[in-house]
């Protein structure tokens, strides 16, 4: 094993040791973590430590202590306007379990991520004159995997 991987691995340690920490500390985590206990039952191996996540917007969103103009909402996601919109109806469609990057997710979640996305991309198009609805997959300056739906005209 290469020191990097060592590196990496020694971190990965230390992140899941203080997952029960962290549990017991930090409310959006473990609202997120009830969402996700169905897909899977595989919390410890799936969600990763980010140094972030107390105070990640999202995370209080999915919470309830922000509040918000939403679209949609299941036990897994979210689906909210956007509040500095590209045009109307810009949505944001989150998980509410915390992941930094849309890799992050199992592939059960992503799954639902986009079929998900597609339901609402058709109700947005059924519900503008829009041609189209352009999808971003983000997580840069909100570091909670999220996608921009944003209808558009050709």
């Amino acid at each position: 094993m290469g020191r990097a991987n060592r590196v990496q691995s020694r971190a990965s340690k230390i992140a899941l040791a203080r997952l029960p920490a962290l549990l017991e500390r930090s409310v959006s985590l473990k609202q997120g973590l009830r969402g996700f206990a169905s897909v899977g039952g595989i919390v410890s191996a799936s969600v990763q430590y980010n140094r972030l996540m107390e105070n990640c917007i999202f995370c209080k969103i999915v919470a309830g202590n922000i509040p918000s103009a939403k679209t949609y909402e299941d036990d897994d996601f979210i689906a909210f306007l956007d509040i500095n919109p590209k045009g109307p109806k810009h949505t944001l469609l989150v998980p509410k379990a915390h992941f930094v990057w849309f890799l992050d997710l199992p592939d059960e979640l992503s799954d639902k991520f986009f079929r998900v996305a597609r339901k609402i991309a058709t109700d947005l198009k059924n519900e503008t004159s829009a041609d189209y609805i352009h999808l971003g997959i983000e997580g840069k300056d909100v570091p909670h995997a999220h996608i921009h739906l944003i209808p558009k005209t050709l």
